[in-house]
Order: C-alpha cells, then structure tokens, then sequence
C-alpha cells in the first residue's frame, strides 16, 4: 500500500482534528479517535526517518571515499615528486619551475596507470607548452626505459634518506 505524500497526511489529520474539535466531544474520545486516525501519519513520518537516515549514512560513505581518494592523490603526487627528483638528479638535468610541474605530472600521471609506458615516452617529447617536457627521442627513451625499470621493481626512490 502506496501512503499519501506527507503533507496530504498532515493536511487531512489537521482538518479531521479541527472537525473533532467543533463537535464539542469529551477529550478521551477526541484523543481516541486522533489515534485511530493518526496511524498512517505516524507510519508516512517513520518511513520519512528512515530516508533521512539512509541519506546521512550516504553522505558519510561518500564523505570517507573523498577523504580516502585525497589521501591516495597525496601519497601518488609526493611518489610522483620523489621520482621526479630522482630522474632530474639521476640524468643531470635542469629544468625550468613549468617544466619540472609538467614532469611531475606525467610521472602522477604513469604511476597512477592513466598513462602506459609509450603515452609516457611521448609526453616527455611533447613541448612545454603542451605540457610536455621538450626532451629529444634519446633522452625520453633513456627515462622510460628506467622509469619502466623503477616501476617494474616498486623500488623507493626517497634517495634523500
């Protein structure tokens, strides 16, 4: 059985409780027939709690997932750093504040399996402003292979220990 909306309930409660009230009853048989009246009001109310409950408790899930997906974007953007610090000092090279945010950002992008190893590649041959690195064909190939190798070997790469 399909209850009236909450509002239809209350609306017919109230009018049967002023109808109550104009005929001049003795208050028990007011409060009887209110109780008799009032159990699909009581029930739609119980259901209506029960929905409130089910969307905070959905809302907390939710609110755990985002507390636990910013603690995994965390710990893949400081692996990512370390991995970019460690190729930078392994290769000797210089790069401007862009292109060393850029590097960090393919490596996020590779450890976090979004990239595989040749969109990896490419990237670092992307220019600059496209948020690549520039490097030539021999340099990106170099760290990919050891990039692949690092990853292959879920080595730690914190050389600053």
């Amino acid at each position: 059985m399909t209850l009236p909306a909450l509002y239809e309930l209350a609306a017919a409660y109230r009018a049967d409780l002023d109808k109550l009230n104009d005929l001049d009853l003795p208050p028990e048989v007011v409060a009887d027939t209110l109780e008799s009246i009032g159990g699909d009001l009581q029930e739609k109310c119980t259901n209506v709690g029960f929905v409130i409950r089910n969307m905070e408790a959905l809302a907390a899930q939710i609110k755990d997932a985002e507390q636990q997906m910013a603690a995994r974007r965390k710990a893949i953007e400081a692996r990512a750093e370390r991995v970019r610090e460690y190729l930078l000092n392994y290769h000797h090279i210089d790069l401007s504040k862009r292109t060393s945010e850029n590097l960090t950002e393919i490596i996020a992008d590779r450890l976090a399996g979004i990239d595989g190893e040749v969109d990896f590649n490419k990237r670092l041959m992307e220019k600059e402003k496209e948020g690549g690195l520039g490097l030539r064909e021999s340099i990106a190939d170099d760290i990919s292979r050891y990039m692949e190798k690092l990853i292959a070997l879920g080595v730690d790469v914190s050389y600053k220990n």
